[in-house]
């Protein structure tokens, strides 16, 4: 643990700390949010007061938004999305932890759309978001509803997330992902029920993608309650662990031109306690197996490999490493030096099955503070 604290104390703090930081505090009027984002620069840090503010806005920077509780972001436009995360180059991360979104099938409250750079967000009541054309957006412990992912690689951890019987562009799924990287580890999609006249709608759509979904101590992949299955597919493919819990109306549960994998999915789950100043990973994977935890800052691209695609460099740092025990969960915490606000990293388990097989589970973007 000590070398791994030392890595991140030198090769991975001292590039963030040339990027000068301002904090803003937001509280008081409608509109203060909307000011500072449009004041703020990468690098600064927006300290968000409880209160209901407009966020009918773009946001090109790496920034912090980091929300008290009794935060509500009101996406009032009539056209467009509310926060729109759009054009965040190579190298920069936004990241938003706390705070709620107010909004509607037909103004988003959240897209991310042509960002190459990191964007994280963590305990986040979303709603609608659309995903598009982006490299590394990561939704952990967030709760969405009729989300969208095209054209991207995309993260979700521990995340409710509820379709609805409409026939809204998403389609009514609670997710839909066309051309896109998806991974789903813990947590609950839920397709919509039957309206009226309006149909039953599944939990996942898979279009030309490719999907992981990872058991990580409980993941529910649940159709609406008409003749629907948990999963529709045009055309993709389906990694899926068979402790993943899949329900559906109908049969089969899994439905459409998919081709589907059954194995064990080795998967990380996070937490941080700023107060504590500790940082703890949970593994998960078949009880008996060898697990390895890797932490790398984020790459610029993955890496297709004989054990699966590879999300940190080959200099990664082993975090953790053991033998998973009879529940298949494997913790440990790590004390964190000090770090400035919103540093990215990139934990990905490598693990070795009792049948010898090695592979990389899909990966887990978290910012540290």
């Amino acid at each position: 643990m000590r070398k791994v604290a030392r890595v991140l104390a030198s090769a991975l703090v001292l590039p963030a700390l040339a990027v000068a930081q301002r904090t803003f505090v937001v509280q008081g009027h409608r509109f203060a949010f909307r000011d500072a984002v449009r004041q703020a620069v990468h690098g600064d840090v927006l300290l968000v007061r409880a209160g209901t503010y407009s966020a009918n806005l773009g946001v090109t920077q790496g920034i912090a938004v980091l929300c008290d509780a009794g935060v509500l972001l009101h996406a009032d436009g009539v056209y467009g999305a509310g926060l729109s995360i759009a054009d965040l180059p190579a190298g920069r991360v936004f990241r938003m932890r706390g705070g709620g979104f107010l909004g509607s099938v037909f103004v988003p409250p959240l897209s991310v759309w042509n960002c190459v750079g990191t964007v994280v967000l963590e305990d986040v009541g979303v709603g609608v978001a659309r995903v598009e054309n982006s490299r590394a957006v990561a939704f952990t412990r967030c709760s969405l509803a009729f989300t969208t992912v095209d054209r991207s690689t995309a993260t979700f951890a521990d995340c409710t997330i509820r379709g609805g019987a409409t026939s809204n562009p998403s389609g009514g799924a609670a997710l839909t992902a066309t051309q896109s990287d998806v991974a789903i580890a813990g947590g609950l999609l839920r397709g919509g029920d039957a309206l009226w006249t309006l149909p039953a709608t599944a939990a996942l759509s898979i279009d030309r993608s490719h999907v992981t979904v990872a058991g990580a101590g409980g993941t529910t992949l649940a159709g609406g309650n008409g003749p629907v299955a948990a999963v529709e597919s045009t055309t993709g493919t389906l990694a899926l662990d068979p402790t993943v819990t899949v329900t559906a109306g109908t049969s089969p549960a899994i439905a459409g031109n998919v081709l589907v994998t059954r194995r064990r999915i080795p998967a990380v789950t996070t937490s941080t306690d700023p107060v504590a100043r500790t940082f703890s990973v949970t593994s998960w994977s078949e009880p008996g197996s060898r697990t390895h935890v890797l932490l790398d800052l984020p790459l610029m691209q993955p890496v297709a490999s004989i054990f699966g695609t590879r999300w940190v460099s080959p200099a990664a740092v082993i975090l953790d490493s053991g033998i998973a025990p009879t529940t298949g969960a494997r913790r440990a915490s790590l004390a964190l030096p000090p770090l400035p606000a919103g540093l990215p990293v990139t934990l990905q388990p490598l693990t070795r099955a009792t049948s010898g097989r090695v592979s990389f589970g899909p990966p887990t973007l978290v910012v540290l503070d």
